[in-house]
């Protein structure tokens, strides 16, 4: 009972899962995302494509950010703002952001009810020449010609501007924006307006004119699409009031972000000799340091004993300051002297008494530089405060009250005037005293307050191991930054560092908090001593024991390897041996082919001297017949090997007069024997000459057997050849095939590997014998497939005798080829029957067309595919009663004019019967001619009462 229900709970679990799967099926089908069809202006930042499709931009990334919302997804139309806002009046795509709002929305489409974001537009000339322009000197515009685009909010607040200074410039008024920034960078243009989104790279503003907010426009007729808009950029502003703001800082241009100084502050920089003089504190990475003093704390091990000032090469210096050095040297030209300091009230008192022009880094605060005498510069790093405290005690506001502050750090003295006023400081000589303070005082509950980016600097120190951190808030949305101090009043000064801050890339802090985060080997053996101590003695044991059984496994493991080279010795001597035996069939394979060639050639050259006598021209030309016969089956037996080797060879057992291998074998060999003086003699023991055998194999162990029994026997010797038969019961018969010769004869050994693959015995007589070393393997592979057996004597010096027994099934009547053809020939009447000859060869078209012919049959002959299909699209249907199409042919072959003729619209010619006769005879050939649409297949040579038959068959 307790299985049932078991069984039952389980089932409706199963049937829940899947019915729920059904439902979210379904779900899904209606939840397809909605595609938008969204205007996409090449325009700078604000959206920009390359060659390969890849996006970026202002207006891209807020599309992104409005389909994280919305799901939609979007299909991109590319042209100019111009083309692309035409494009949404006409209603032709769906969406366009970047646009400004007109007065009475005379616009035909829809403005969106929250803006995509705010921008200010300025006049812009080139970097090279900005040193001419500055946006106090606004009289250097006069008669300068001024490019904008015609009837556009810019274009109102350049006349407004113009007219506010009362300046006479040269307005020039252009409708595409392309056109505007291509003649502003062939010089056609002194100066251009564009928004600090859309502005190029090497534009340099020299005059803010205002500012506007943007929209996205949408479609009148796509109200849907206008509602979701609204509702995506409402939930945007309620819970990321700052998102417009943050994109808007990583897409426009940073106005101060240009190494090209203008006249005042190159005037600046004349008056002071255009020399810079900056002061920091070392020990403040990744901000600020020395590559001598951080050598000296370690050798010193922290104990700030040098000197509390002095000046450096500025190429000594690290972190974020040797950059902005560096720019200031190297992209401004200016002569820059370094002062290190090791406390922070050596430093001011330095720059109170103008010793300095800019010290730092500080904690930036505008009461603090008011209060101080300072200008803040643009912040080098913005980031969040940790809190460091010793890690037996427990995080508390309380914790905050006692900090322990280092005198080489304004940025903790900032941060502690501005943040943590109410807390009692203790100042430690340096960073790490900062730390060792609180980890040795645990009961005093004291902690130190950092930026988070200077963490990394400090994890060298090992008395971080006992020192846990915590994030806390602080006053400007958890975004403090560091900065440098400038004299008040030094404008130009202000404004070259703040271009050499800007300069700096993005990455900087990273990148030197990188540098400073490794730890040093001995950092890492100090600290941890006793921990990788003992890791180097597990090692140690652990080596010493894989030692120990790395030598037992030698001594263990010698002697079998020394049997396994053995063993690799031998098979490669045997590899090496097949492949040399290999090698030697590829050059004695024609022997095998050559004798009954010999025979052809031998008849051929009798009949030319005896073209007067009838009767020997009839005998030589039956043996001709027998010989290019059994040529045909040499080559088709070594083919035949390969489907032996994977057992694919089968038996195709045929009625086959057996008398006839007598005259056959007189034929083949009686000159190669009569060219050794060798007696052979053929003798024949038959009373049911009729069998049902494959003739080709059986012929094939006749060819190999005598063919060795001649090759190796003497001159002068002697081969006996019997075919015996005897009768079993009306059905079967055993025949006896005997070859006995007088030759070497073989050895022990060598006969039980006789039957094996291109193997022969090595003797000094043997060497001069030619051979492929396949026929007995052959001969041994059809007996067993014939299910007979083979019985060999063999003495070597005395000769060697083989005998094969095979069990024939009795054929129940006589044959004759030559009847047979006749009885086809009365049987039929070939008369009235044409046939299409499709056959390039004209030898083998000739002999195809005589045989025909001489049956009474018509013959047309073309030479490739496409004449044949052609003639038979021009002939009426049934004008031929078959095709006999040859395989290979040019321009079309067999294969592709079947499938054309197949295709025909006449059924009448489109089947006509089609037999492949080619010289393709495996019998994947014979399936590819079926599968292309053929009725049957003839292999060359034509067998010409298959031939007659498939006519009969067909026609």
């Amino acid at each position: 009972m307790f299985k049932k229900k078991r069984l039952f709970f389980i089932g409706g679990i199963i049937f829940i899962f899947f019915m729920c799967s059904f439902i979210s099926s379904f779900a899904k089908e209606d939840e397809k995302a909605k595609t938008i069809k969204v205007g996409y202006p090449n325009l700078g930042k604000y959206e920009s494509v390359r060659d390969d499709d890849y996006k970026t931009g202002y207006g891209y990334e807020y599309l992104q950010k409005i389909s994280s919302i919305t799901g939609w997804e979007y299909e991109y139309v590319y042209g100019s703002f111009d083309e692309l806002e035409e494009k949404l009046e006409k209603e032709e795509i769906d969406l366009l952001g970047y646009l400004l709002p007109s007065e009475g929305n005379n616009k035909n489409y829809n403005y969106s009810d929250y803006p995509e974001g705010k921008e200010v537009f300025f006049i812009y000339v080139k970097a090279e020449s900005s040193e001419y322009f500055t946006k106090s000197n606004e009289k250097a515009l006069e008669g300068k010609k001024i490019g904008v685009l015609s009837d556009s909010y810019q274009s109102k607040l350049l006349e407004g501007w113009l007219g506010a200074y009362d300046l006479d410039a040269e307005v020039k008024n252009y409708k595409d924006d392309t056109i505007l920034k291509e003649d502003f960078e062939k010089g056609l243009l002194d100066g251009i307006v564009s928004s600090n989104i859309t502005a190029d790279k090497g534009m340099v503003s020299v005059a803010s004119l205002g500012n506007s907010e943007f929209y996205y426009g949408v479609a009148k007729n796509k109200t849907d699409v206008l509602e979701e808009l609204n509702r995506a950029l409402y939930k945007i502003n309620v819970e990321e009031p700052y998102y417009n703001d943050t994109i808007y800082e990583r897409y426009s241009i940073d106005e101060n972000a240009n190494n090209k100084l203008n006249y005042e502050e190159e005037a600046w920089l004349k008056k002071n000799n255009n020399t810079v003089r900056i002061g920091f504190t070392n020990e403040n990475m990744p901000y600020s340091d020395t590559e001598d003093q951080e050598k000296k704390r370690i050798e010193k091990n922290n104990k700030n004993a040098q000197e509390k000032s002095y000046k450096i090469n500025p190429e000594k210096s690290m972190g974020v300051i040797s950059a902005i050095i560096d720019i200031l040297e190297n992209d401004f030209g200016i002569n820059v002297e370094v002062y290190a300091y090791n406390t922070t009230l050596e430093m001011t008192n330095d720059f109170d008494n103008g010793k300095i022009d800019i010290f730092g880094p500080l904690f930036g605060d505008y009461w603090l530089g008011e209060k101080y005498g300072h200008i803040d510069s643009k912040n080098i790093s913005e980031g969040t405060i940790s809190v460091l405290y010793d890690n037996k005690t427990t995080f508390s506001k309380d914790l905050l009250k006692n900090i322990v502050v280092s005198e080489t750090s304004m940025i903790q003295l900032g941060m502690c005037k501005v943040i943590y006023s109410d807390a009692e400081v203790t100042y430690a000589p340096s960073m790490r005293e900062c730390i060792k303070m609180i980890t040795d005082n645990p009961d005093k509950g004291y902690c130190t307050v950092v930026t988070t980016s200077k963490l990394s600097a400090l994890k060298k120190y090992p008395e971080m191991d006992n020192i846990n951190v915590t994030e806390v808030n602080g006053i400007n949305d958890n975004k403090e930054g560091i900065c440098f101090g400038v004299q008040r009043g030094e404008v130009q000064l202000l404004s070259i560092f703040n271009k050499a801050v800007s300069l700096c890339s993005n990455s900087l802090i990273i990148n030197t908090s990188t540098e400073v985060n490794a730890y040093s080997l001995g950092d890492i053996l100090r600290r941890n001593f006793s921990k990788v101590f003992g890791i180097l003695m597990l090692i140690l044991i652990f080596l010493a024991l894989m030692f120990l059984f790395y030598i037992r496994f030698t001594i263990l493991n010698k002697r079998a390897l020394e049997e396994a080279n053995i063993k690799i010795e031998k098979s490669r001597a045997l590899a090496e041996e097949a492949n040399n035996a290999k090698t030697v069939f590829l050059f004695n394979m024609s022997h095998d082919i050559r004798t009954p060639l010999n025979a052809i050639i031998g008849l051929t050259n009798l009949a030319q001297k005896h073209m007067d006598d009838s009767e020997k021209i009839k005998h030589y030309l039956k043996d001709i017949r027998y010989s290019g016969n059994h040529l045909l089956d040499v080559i088709n037996s070594v083919l035949e090997l390969a489907k032996i080797e994977n057992g694919k060879a089968v038996l195709k057992e045929r009625p086959t007069d057996i008398s006839e291998f007598k005259d056959g074998i007189y034929a083949i060999f009686c000159n190669m024997a009569a060219e050794k003086n060798i007696d052979l003699f053929v003798e024949e023991n038959i009373t049911r000459p009729f069998l049902y055998i494959d003739k080709p194999k059986m012929e094939e162990i006749l060819l190999n057997i005598i063919n060795n029994a001649i090759k190796y026997t003497n001159e002068d010797g002697k081969i006996k050849v019997e075919i015996l038969q005897k009768i079993l019961d009306e059905d079967y018969c055993l025949t006896t095939l005997i070859v006995s010769d007088n030759g070497i004869g073989m050895s022990e050994e060598y006969k039980e590997h006789m039957f094996e693959s291109f193997t022969r015995e090595r003797t000094w007589e043997s060497d001069n014998v030619q051979g492929t070393g396949l026929g007995l393997s052959i001969v041994k592979s059809y007996v067993d497939l014939m299910g007979g057996s083979i019985e060999v004597d063999s003495k070597v010096g005395c000769g060697t005798t083989i005998r094969i027994i095979l069990k024939n099934k009795l054929a129940k009547g006589e044959l004759n080829d030559d009847l047979e053809q006749e009885k086809i020939r009365k049987k039929v009447n070939f008369d009235n029957i044409r046939i299409l000859l499709a056959e390039d060869n004209d030898l083998n078209a000739e002999i195809a067309g005589e045989l025909l012919k001489d049956a009474g049959i018509e013959v047309e002959r073309v030479k490739d595919g496409i004449e044949c299909v052609e003639k038979i699209k021009d002939r009426k249907a049934h004008y031929y009663d078959m095709v006999l199409m040859d395989v290979q042919m040019p321009h079309l072959d067999g294969y592709g004019a079947t499938a054309k003729i197949r295709k025909l619209d006449d059924e009448n010619k489109s089947e006509i019967p089609i037999i492949a006769m080619t010289a393709n005879v495996f019998e994947e050939d014979k399936k590819n001619a079926y599968d292309a649409g053929m009725n049957g297949h003839i292999s060359k040579p034509i067998d010409v009462q298959i031939l007659f038959e498939i006519i009969n068959r067909f026609c």
